[in-house]
């Protein structure tokens, strides 16, 4: 009977090693999980940004190809044949470039990229709570993962109207580009002006002669200088 004591003490003692070595796994285990969300959430946080920023390079660039080769389109588009409709399809490209670029700078709404610090005291802090490490890094865990499906669903259309942007915006380019090539192509543009001469006065005619008075046949006139003489 004595023999029995210091067994079942080792055995009480083996058990309560074995459970901590447990709860340390799996403590491990769980902070290995919310480490690992964490890291995906946080790409996600740099993808959002990034996104962000290629939206604002992309009105940039929309803006400063419009300021450098809008005059010469609108000269270009006066001496091609269809140059209006290919005036109206370049604005419409650009606002369609410019409208999607806007939206995904706008979409800053319902992203969850973190937990506060007073939620995760309120939830597991309290004398309520007999979670212990593993079961709180378990929970943390979950959350993050619940925002990081969340996030996922909002980056994909954004992604894809960022990609559809920066196409719209590659296309205006390159007709803008074609169309300023084919004017100067266009042989209206290569002949050249013809010089105008200055207008020749017309020439002077000259002045009618007048006519001589009629000489009475009656007089006599001085051969000298024809002038009629008067009778004695």
């Amino acid at each position: 009977g004595r023999t029995q004591k210091p067994l079942r003490g080792f055995r009480a003692a083996a058990v309560g090693v074995r459970r901590l070595i447990m709860m340390e796994r799996d403590a491990q285990i769980s902070r290995i999980a919310y480490n690992e969300a964490i890291r995906t959430i946080a790409e996600q946080e740099r993808s959002l940004e990034s996104i962000r920023g290629r939206a604002t390079t992309n009105i940039a660039i929309v803006t400063l190809a419009t300021s450098l080769l809008g005059p010469e389109v609108i000269s270009a588009v006066q001496i091609l044949p269809y140059g209006l409709p290919v005036l109206g399809l370049v604005g419409l490209l650009l606002v369609l470039s410019v409208t999607l670029s806007v939206l995904v700078l706008r979409s800053g709404y319902g992203w969850v990229f973190n937990q506060s610090a007073e939620t995760i005291l309120d939830n597991y802090l309290s004398k309520d709570s007999n979670l212990s490490v593993a079961e709180v890094y378990a929970s943390l865990a979950k959350f993050l993962e619940g925002s990081i499906n969340e996030n996922e669903e909002k980056l994909r259309p954004l992604l894809k109207r960022m990609n559809g942007a920066f196409s719209v915006t590659v296309i205006q380019v390159l007709l803008t580009v074609i169309v300023i090539t084919l004017s100067t192509w266009s042989p209206t543009m290569s002949q050249p002006h013809p010089v105008q001469q200055p207008a020749k006065p017309a020439p002077q005619q000259a002045p009618a002669p007048q006519p001589k008075p009629p000489v009475d046949p009656g007089r006599k006139i001085d051969r000298s200088d024809n002038t009629p003489l008067k009778e004695k």
